[in-house]
């Protein structure tokens, strides 16, 4: 006669497992509602000058959901709990995320940081319509050399979204380097130390 196998049991959840699980939920269909509105994005904008944006914008969205997603192992109680609670909460880091992919872009293409690791844009001399303006329009009349330079626009606003670090780490050096050059032109006698 066979051993017999011990039928496993349900445990109950843990307070930190079940406010992960319902987190987890959230985080799903706020990532459904996105794609959704994506696929309308995407079929709209496919033919015009905004579809890099509306790709940037995405892909540090979607960091941002995977970033708070790994995340939450590492929130306290209490965060899961706020987080269980609100959805301007859970929809608030992605759209961060798309926020500062946004701005790196905006970054990249005033070739304010540059590496091969990065994506090189300059103006796209067979799209002359509206891109004499000087207006914000301007900044879509740039285009990459292939697609590999799409492909690291849409790679560098992913980890834009996902670590918000990334982004804010550059606009600090910015900010120092800013701070330095000022300091470094001012003839006003300096306070002493």
């Amino acid at each position: 006669m066979p051993a017999e196998v011990p039928t496993p049991t349900a445990t109950p959840l843990s307070e930190t497992g079940a406010l992960i699980v319902a987190v987890s939920r959230r985080l799903f269909f706020a990532v459904m509602a996105l794609a959704a509105i994506v696929v309308v994005a995407v079929v709209v904008l496919i033919s015009t000058n905004w579809a890099t944006s509306a790709a940037v914008i995405l892909s540090g969205t979607i960091g941002g959901f995977i970033g708070l997603q790994r995340r939450l192992k590492e929130l306290t109680v209490e965060d899961l709990r706020v987080l269980a609670n609100s959805w301007v909460q859970i929809c608030l880091p992605p759209l961060i995320g798309g926020v500062l992919a946004m701005l790196l872009y905006v970054i990249f293409l005033s070739g304010l940081v540059s590496s091969p690791l990065f994506p090189h844009f300059a103006a796209d001399p067979s799209t002359r319509e509206g891109c004499d303006a000087p207006h914000f329009r301007i900044l879509l009349c740039h285009h990459g050399a292939d697609f590999g330079e799409y492909a690291k626009l849409v790679f560098w606003s992913f980890v834009a979204g996902f670590s918000e670090h990334f982004v804010t780490d550059i606009i600090g050096r910015f900010e120092g380097e800013a701070a330095k050059n000022a300091g470094a032109t001012d003839d006003s006698p300096k306070p002493p130390q």
